[in-house]
């Protein structure tokens, strides 16, 4: 009887993300780095350019051993500058590529999460089915028909509520409105 491993498949998406976390860390400790080879370098420069011009003033006043012992320090800080450039080239192209890597890591995680989103849209679509919309159309069209009934006996009820109303009023009808007040029994008036 041996133990059996639980072989789960871990998210694509969870893999990426850590992928990512990962390279995004590595490309933040290298910026760190390079600032400082930037500034190692910048003073290398500086003590060379100090020594040149120390050794340039003082050239009359220091013996040639000691013109040789500063030379031979100047050397030692141009090596180091050289060093410190190579290793600040390497990183910088490193990082760039760590960057490439890290937009290349995000294109796919959207890309995975895109697919996702339609695979799912799919598997709902799918369980939907097709709709029959055919007998939720005819019972649509009934009720907007008895809909329509029941306003036109309403429009008939109030009119003829009116009809009574204006009857009482001495008024049976617009035009027998028209004609009371103009006066005629249908003609225009003369001005």
């Amino acid at each position: 009887m041996g133990c059996t491993k639980s072989t789960v498949k871990e998210d694509p998406i969870v893999k990426l993300n850590k992928l990512r976390s990962q390279v995004m860390s590595t490309i933040e400790i290298n910026k760190i780095k390079i600032s400082k080879l930037e500034q190692d370098i910048q003073n290398f420069d500086t003590q060379i350019k100090q020594g040149e011009n120390d050794i340039k003033q003082n050239q009359y006043s220091y013996s040639d051993l000691e013109k040789k012992a500063k030379v031979k320090k100047l050397m030692e800080y141009q090596k180091d500058r050289q060093r410190a450039q190579a290793n600040l080239d390497k990183l910088s192209a490193y990082n760039e590529t760590l960057k490439s890597n890290l937009s290349n890591v995000e294109s796919k995680i959207e890309e995975i999460r895109n697919n996702m989103q339609f695979r799912e849209g799919n598997e709902i679509m799918n369980q939907l089915g097709d709709l029959d919309t055919g007998d939720i159309l005819q019972e649509n069209i009934q009720n907007i028909m008895r809909q329509q009934q029941q306003d036109m006996q309403n429009l008939r009820i109030l009119e003829n509520g009116n009809n009574v109303i204006n009857a009482n009023l001495g008024i049976k009808n617009e035009d027998d409105y028209l004609k009371s007040l103009l006066g005629t029994a249908g003609a225009a008036p003369a001005y």
